[in-house]
C-alpha cells in the first residue's frame, strides 16, 4: 500500500470540531507523504457524536485551509450524523468522485493502514458476519460482538478497541466497497488520546479543546490550536457564532421531539430492535437532552448512537434520506492550489460540483439534500448564542476563497 499514484491529491476526513493541533500534525505528514495537494472532506454542522460543531462549517474549513488544507468539500448531512461504516462510505465516496484524488491519509492508533485492510477484509467476510450476528444477539454491543468475532477469527481484538483504528477500517471498507482508485496510507495518532482529557505533548483531543471554550477557558484552549484557528473563533464568538450547543436550543428542540410518534422515531436508521420506542419514551419522560440520552442508554447501545438518532429525529432525517452516492460535491472553502482543483474536477468529476450555493440542483436526489441541508443550517442557526438570521440562509454564504497573502474572501 505504499504505492502512490503520480500527480494526484491525498484526501483526509474530518470533521475538524475544532481544528487543533493534532489535526495540523496529520495535515503535514499528509503532504509529506503525498507530495501533493489536499483534499478534505468535512462534516458541516452536525457532526458524528450527534450534536452541533462549535463553529460554522464555513469558518471551520476557512481555518483548516489556513492550516494547510489546500480545499475542503463539505461531507453530506445523512453521513456526517451516521455511524462509523456510513459516516465512511460517504466521505470516501466524495473524494473518489472528485477524479483527482489518488491517496487517503487517515490518522490512527496502529498507524498500520496494511494491519488494518486485514481487518477489513476479515470483517466483509460472510462467515466473520455471521459470527458477529450471533454474538451480537446474545445482548452485547455490536462493537463488542465484533471485537469477539475477530478475536475466534485469529486476530488481535485490541485493534477494535480504539476509534481512530475502527474508522480507518471502515474507510479501507469503502473503498473496497466502491471499488474506488484510491490507496490508503496511515499515519500514527500523536498527542491525546480520542476524548481523553487533558494534552499530551501539546497535542489535546477536540473534546478537550471543545470542553475548554464551551467553559470559556480561551486561553488554555488556546494552546492546543494553531494561532489562525484561534483567531477565527475569536471573531465568530465576537460575533454571536460560536460556540454553539444544541443545548442553546434545548427547549425547542425537546418541543419538537415530544410532537413526534413511537413511528417517527423507529424511522431513523439504527432506531432499530424498539430503540425508537425507548427514546420516545425518554423525550416524554425527562426535560433535559442529558437526561434524555441517559434515560435512553444502555449497555447494548452506545451514547454517541443515542444522542444522532435523537438529533436524526429533530433534523427529520430518516433512514430513506440517506443517498446511496453522493449526488453532488459541494467547496466550502479553497486556496489558489484548491482553485486549480476545481477547475481540473470539471473535467474529472463523476458527479456536478456545485461551487454557487444558488446553484439548481442537477437531480431529485439533489434537490432533496439540499432541502435537508438547508434546515439542517436553520436550525444549526437556533443553536449559536446570539447569532439571528432568517432561514435560508445556507444559499446565501458563499464558498470561502483564503488568498495568497492569507486573507479571507467569500465569492
Amino acid at each position: 500500500m505504499s504505492d502512490k499514484p503520480e500527480n494526484m491529491a491525498i484526501g483526509v476526513i474530518a470533521e475538524y470540531n475544532p481544528f487543533h493541533n493534532g489535526h495540523a500534525f496529520h495535515i503535514r505528514r499528509a503532504r509529506e507523504m503525498s507530495g501533493g495537494p489536499v483534499v478534505a472532506v468535512m462534516s458541516g454542522h452536525f457532526t458524528q457524536r450527534g450534536d452541533a460543531a462549535i463553529m460554522r462549517k464555513h469558518a471551520r474549513a476557512a481555518a483548516a485551509v489556513k492550516c494547510g488544507v489546500d480545499l475542503v468539500l463539505e461531507l453530506p448531512l445523512p453521513c456526517a450524523v451516521a455511524g462509523a461504516e456510513y459516516f465512511a462510505l460517504g466521505a470516501v465516496g466524495i473524494l473518489a468522485a472528485t477524479g483527482v484524488v489518488g491517496l487517503i491519509c487517515f490518522g490512527s492508533e496502529c498507524g498500520d493502514a496494511e494491519l488494518l485492510a486485514q481487518y477489513a477484509a476479515r470483517l466483509t467476510d460472510g462467515d466473520v458476519r455471521a459470527l458477529t450476528k450471533n454474538i451480537y444477539q446474545s445482548g452485547v454491543s455490536y462493537p463488542a460482538a465484533r471485537q469477539r468475532a475477530m478475536e475466534r477469527a485469529g486476530l488481535d481484538g485490541h485493534i477494535l478497541q480504539t476509534p481512530n483504528n475502527i474508522l480507518g477500517i471502515e474507510y479501507i471498507k469503502a473503498i473496497n466497497m466502491l471499488g474506488a482508485q484510491i490507496t490508503p496510507i496511515s499515519v500514527k495518532r500523536e498527542g491525546a488520546a480520542h476524548d481523553q482529557a487533558g494534552a499530551v505533548g501539546g497535542v489535546a483531543s477536540a473534546s478537550h479543546v471543545r470542553a475548554l471554550l464551551l467553559a470559556n477557558e480561551e486561553n488554555q484552549a488556546a494552546a492546543y490550536m494553531p494561532r489562525a484557528v484561534f483567531d477565527i473563533y475569536r471573531a465568530e464568538k465576537q460575533a454571536g457564532r460560536a460556540p454553539a450547543a444544541l443545548e442553546n436550543s434545548e427547549r425547542g428542540m425537546i418541543s419538537y421531539l415530544r410532537r413526534l410518534s413511537p413511528g417517527d422515531f423507529a424511522r431513523v436508521a439504527d432506531a432499530t430492535e424498539g430503540l425508537g420506542d425507548r427514546i420516545h419514551a425518554a423525550v416524554r419522560r425527562h426535560n433535559s437532552l442529558s437526561a434524555i440520552y441517559g434515560a435512553a442508554k444502555t449497555k447494548r447501545y452506545t451514547h454517541s448512537r443515542i444522542r444522532r438518532i435523537v438529533l436524526c429525529a429533530y433534523l427529520g432525517l430518516y433512514a430513506g434520506a440517506r443517498p446511496a452516492s453522493p449526488p453532488y460535491i459541494r467547496p466550502l472553502a479553497f486556496n489558489d492550489t484548491g482553485r486549480g482543483l476545481l477547475a481540473a474536477m470539471r473535467g474529472a468529476a463523476a458527479v456536478p460540483v456545485l461551487t454557487r450555493p444558488s446553484a439548481p440542483c442537477p437531480s431529485d436526489a439533489a434537490r432533496e439534500l439540499m432541502r435537508l441541508e438547508e434546515r439542517a443550517t436553520d436550525l444549526y442557526n437556533a443553536a449559536l448564542p446570539a447569532y439571528e438570521l432568517p432561514a435560508g440562509e445556507e444559499y446565501r454564504i458563499s464558498p470561502v476563497y483564503i488568498g495568497g497573502l492569507g486573507q479571507t474572501i467569500y465569492d
